[in-house]
């Protein structure tokens, strides 16, 4: 997704969920969720959530990326594998419902062209909005704070945007 078209439609997404803030409560009863997630790093995400209550749930999310070889640049192929996982908490239940994020991510690198030491450990925490299609279909987006603990570095630009089937 274009850099300058998702953090434009995920600040939309926030400021019409702070306006709705007062909408009513809606009755979903789902507990999981299949979530699609495309970050702003242009990976696709499949993961899910689990709702330990109606304000909490627990995530987790994993890709995997064949990387290809470049003989010109002297790459060889390899593999990266992401796993992520955190806690979101919701601030209020409505068509559009805001939330807060945290949790972390491990980023696992095999293949001749990489080390240990291209590995990566990460840990986000974020604000977002849910906006319900339907009781089973919804588009979340989140804007994260990203601390890099492997190498050191912080980034605060970090966005995504999330289609889930509840179920």
């Amino acid at each position: 997704m274009n850099k300058f078209l998702t953090p434009l439609v995920i600040s939309a997404i926030l400021a019409f969920s702070i306006s709705s803030a007062i909408a009513e409560e809606t009755s979903t009863n789902k507990k999981y969720s299949i979530d699609i997630t495309v970050p702003d790093n242009n990976n696709t995400f499949v993961g899910g959530r689990m709702f330990i209550d109606s304000e909490t749930a627990i995530e987790v999310m994993g890709t995997a990326q064949l990387l290809g070889k470049d003989n010109d640049a002297g790459l060889k192929g390899g593999t990266q594998i992401i796993a992520s996982g955190g806690i979101m908490k919701y601030i209020n239940h409505g068509r559009v419902s805001p939330y807060l994020r945290a949790g972390g991510t491990v980023a696992l690198y095999f293949g001749d062209r990489f080390t240990n030491k291209d590995n990566d450990l990460q840990g986000y925490a974020g604000v977002g909005a849910e906006f319900m299609f339907t009781d089973e279909l919804s588009l979340r987006a989140s804007v994260n704070a990203i601390l890099a603990i492997s190498p050191f570095q912080l980034t605060t630009t970090s966005s995504d945007l999330n289609l889930s089937f509840l179920f």
